[in-house]
């Protein structure tokens, strides 16, 4: 795209970054820039109306009746992993069962390439994705190798079995029992 037409879409905000306008209104002749084409064709390419939504605007996304809801919903709190987590946790009904398109539009838009291989296992005969278990899978599999990557920090630098277990209990604040099973699970 020529950097006239991302201008009429994405004008600069006066701090330089690229913002969408509220309500932008284009004609597609005029994002196509058809000078180049012979009158005679012209008559051929439609002049579509493109609207641009910028859900950054809404705080409630309960008008679509779609999976769009779950997009935005989602997109909405994707910069705050906490607040996803909670979001999710609490709407978690509406995440049980979406589709597999909505799934990996939501994997492509957060750059969330967990989410695309969970998607690739879920169980086709339902033809949805459990987002919610996703979520969770791919939150533990983080703390998982986390622990994993301080336990064998530890032992790199000749802790003992014992500092490293405090050290693990400590930092992801689990029982004894479970931090000495983790511990055990990946002493070198």
């Amino acid at each position: 795209m020529k950097e006239a037409n991302k201008e009429l879409l994405y004008p600069r905000s006066g701090k330089g970054k690229r913002v969408l306008r509220d309500s932008v209104k284009k004609y597609f002749r005029e994002l196509l820039k058809l000078e180049d084409l012979p009158e005679e064709l012209r008559r051929y390419v439609e002049n579509y109306c493109i609207h641009v939504f910028d859900y950054h605007n809404y705080e409630n996304f309960d008008m679509f009746h779609s999976e769009l809801k779950q997009v935005f919903s989602y997109l909405k709190c994707a910069s705050d992993k906490e607040k996803l987590q909670n979001f999710i946790a609490e709407h978690r009904e509406e995440y049980y069962n979406v589709s597999m398109e909505t799934c990996e539009l939501i994997a492509t838009l957060t750059n969330s390439r967990e989410l695309l291989k969970w998607k690739e296992h879920q169980n086709k005969k339902t033809g949805g994705v459990n987002m919610y278990n996703a979520l969770e899978e791919i939150r533990r599999e983080g703390i998982e190798q986390g622990i994993k990557a301080l336990i064998e920090t530890c032992a790199d630098f000749g802790k003992s079995k014992e500092e490293t277990t405090s050290k693990v209990i400590q930092k992801f604040l689990l029982s004894p029992a479970e931090a000495a099973a983790y511990t055990e699970k990946y002493w070198n």
